[in-house]
């Protein structure tokens, strides 16, 4: 594939622009110097932005991270409510699917209470803690 800058008009399967609504240019800057421009709906999400992305920047949708203003989007923001506007660029990194996933569960005890506070609880000794001078 070339990885020239690159712009293009994502439609869905009726034919319409991706997201429906009002379009805007939003321009992709990749860490290898790939640019991509695509013509998107400020109303889609950001894992439908992903979806979009995947194909031309050939990265899974599972392992991208898109980045603007310093922040990590999540897949259930729209572009809008992330403030992006027409013209603005995102930047687009892979990240690990398995990271994502692992992150979900708890690989070392997946039955571990994972929302129970996290409390030193002393295990000999009692209250206090005996300190011998040398």
């Amino acid at each position: 594939m070339d990885r020239g800058d690159t712009y293009q008009t994502v439609k869905d399967d009726s034919g319409d622009i991706a997201g429906g609504g009002e379009t805007v240019t939003i321009n992709i800057r990749c860490v290898n110097d790939f640019k991509l421009s695509v013509q998107v709906s400020l109303d889609s999400t950001i894992g439908l932005f992903k979806s979009i992305l995947s194909q031309p920047a050939d990265i899974p949708a599972k392992e991208q991270k898109v980045i603007y203003n310093g922040w990590i989007l999540k897949d259930d923001q729209t572009l809008k409510s992330c403030g992006l506007e027409a013209d603005h660029t995102v930047h687009l990194i892979r990240g690990s699917a398995a990271a994502a996933s692992a992150s979900a569960t708890n690989v070392v005890n997946p039955n571990a209470n994972q929302d129970a506070p996290r409390v030193a609880v002393p295990t000999t000794g009692g209250l206090f803690v005996r300190v011998g001078l040398f």
